[in-house]
């Protein structure tokens, strides 16, 4: 009787596992088609491994590009200052930071540009920190200072709100390789935090977030956007300027797993997103595994959300970024050893 109880049990156990697999696959939209389309036309650029983001500077019309091996997760990474005028400039493919600090795993960044300070601030995923470049009138980075904090232990992307000032995600609680954080993101658990640093002190801005990724804010200060990935949502807070402190005001149910956001002069939120997240995995392992794309816009005023640009994963796996610039788009991805640049037929809004 007790080995016949047993067996059910197990037998129950291993249905309901099954159960939740399919599930949570399904939830996470596996089976979605992806039909490619673009009203413009895109030409890849070979050469920079794992762009994963993208940040303009405005005044040069180039592009910082964050890069690292994100499949083996071996080596140094490096950040690039992209020449958009001139896609053949030699001088696009030196790597900026002259090597400080030597452990580097880039991941998100921001460029800094506001009363005569020209900074980058990047996230640094060998050591889970932050580390500040001071760009200098040849657009070479000068590191500056490195920024640390115990309960900082998986940064994601970081948007700066001063010359020392910052918010900064940390998408969950656990450690990436362990199997509790494998499951956090599976079970969309709210151990996302976003972290402010005022200059002096850090303190929790947000929390509840199922896995805090890419962060926006607007040119005014007044408002902080953030992708909750793994509940494909997009979240707009206000910010407070004194404390620093974040007040949802509204989830944006966006159908792919936002990574990246950015904002461009005209105040309009350009996001790489992941319309099967689940893939990911499979492609890190695999090189020959395409997964799909897509670039979204979100229009702070209407409040709409757009799809601009879906690829199948023939033409770019796994975009994670895009900046806007005028009538040019760059699309970054987490595993290609290319980006995109695009030439928009129309103006985005």
């Amino acid at each position: 009787m007790g080995r016949r109880l047993l067996r059910y049990s197990l037998l129950i156990a291993l249905i309901g596992v099954a159960i939740w697999g399919g599930v949570t696959i399904y939830s996470f939209n596996h089976f979605e088609k992806v039909v490619s389309r673009f009203d413009g036309q895109c030409q890849a650029v070979a050469g920079i491994i794992g762009p994963e983001d993208v940040q303009f500077d405005y005044r040069s019309k180039k592009a910082f590009i964050s890069s690292y091996d994100h499949r083996t997760e071996k080596g140094r990474g490096s950040i690039y200052l992209f020449n958009v005028r001139d896609p053949l400039d030699d001088t696009s493919w030196e790597d900026r930071t002259a090597g400080v600090p030597e452990l580097f795993a880039p991941r998100g960044l921001h460029f800094y540009d506001r009363d005569g300070v020209r900074r980058l601030f990047v996230v640094n995923g060998a050591q889970n920190t932050i580390e500040l470049y001071d760009v200098d009138d040849n657009n070479r980075l000068i590191h500056i200072e490195t920024f640390s904090e115990r309960r900082l232990r998986n940064p994601k992307d970081v948007v700066a709100v001063g010359p020392r000032a910052f918010y900064v995600t940390n998408d969950r609680n656990d450690e990436r390789a362990t199997l509790a954080g494998k499951f956090d993101f599976l079970t969309r658990a709210k151990s996302g935090v976003v972290f402010y640093f005022n200059g002096t002190s850090w303190h929790r801005a947000a929390d509840q977030i199922r896995y805090a990724n890419g962060l926006a804010v607007t040119g005014d200060g007044s408002r902080v956007f953030v992708a909750e990935t793994s509940a494909a949502n997009l979240l707009e807070y206000d910010r407070d300027p004194q404390t620093g402190y974040l007040t949802l005001r509204q989830k944006i149910k966006a159908g792919a797993a936002l990574d990246n956001i950015n904002i461009d002069q005209s105040g309009l939120l350009w996001i790489g997103a992941h319309p099967r997240p689940l893939a990911l995995a499979r492609q890190k392992r695999d090189s020959s595994f395409a997964t799909p794309s897509k670039v979204l816009t979100y229009n702070t005023k209407t409040n709409t959300l757009s799809t601009i640009y879906a690829d199948d994963g023939s033409g770019l796996s796994a975009a994670s970024s895009a900046a806007h610039y005028q009538n040019k788009l760059i699309i970054g991805s987490l595993f290609e050893e290319k980006f995109l640049l695009c030439d928009m037929a129309r103006s985005a809004g």
